[in-house]
């Protein structure tokens, strides 16, 4: 590390001095996890880097990522809560920690029950409620 003097004066014989330390901006971009939350049945993940040929890592457990982990090569999907974290390496530098909690959403069938039947009003296209049974007495 390096360190700047700068020593101005006022102009009336008073000089004044001080150190400045340079601000490096980092040699790997974090990467940037994309993923819709919450999602109902599954999402799909994706994990970028500005940092050009930087690898990404990832795990989908909740533990820090390494040059050990998944490598990142292509969007995936998940279909349960998970915590995506993912580091990009160039090198022998690495990004900061990129971190994203993907929550599904469980839709809670609405029913409606009149005199002629029971109907589920959200089910979704492509899926099935199931049974659905009642005895309604008037």
């Amino acid at each position: 590390m390096w360190e700047l003097k700068i020593t101005w004066s006022t102009g009336g014989g008073v000089s004044y001095s001080d150190y400045c330390t340079p601000v490096v901006a980092a040699a790997v971009e974090k990467p940037v996890i994309s993923v819709t939350s919450p999602f109902t049945f599954s999402t799909e993940v994706e994990i970028t880097c500005e940092t050009e040929n930087a690898t990404i890592y990832y795990t989908l457990d909740g533990t820090e990522p390494t040059a050990e982990s998944n490598e990142y090569t292509a969007p995936f999907n998940i279909n349960a809560t998970t915590t995506i974290k993912a580091i990009a390496i160039k090198g022998s530098d690495a990004s900061s920690i990129a971190e994203v909690t993907a929550t599904k959403n469980l839709a809670v069938p609405t029913v409606a029950i009149d005199a002629t039947g029971i109907t589920n009003t959200n089910v979704f296209d492509g899926t099935s409620a199931g049974s659905l049974a009642a005895s309604v007495t008037y």
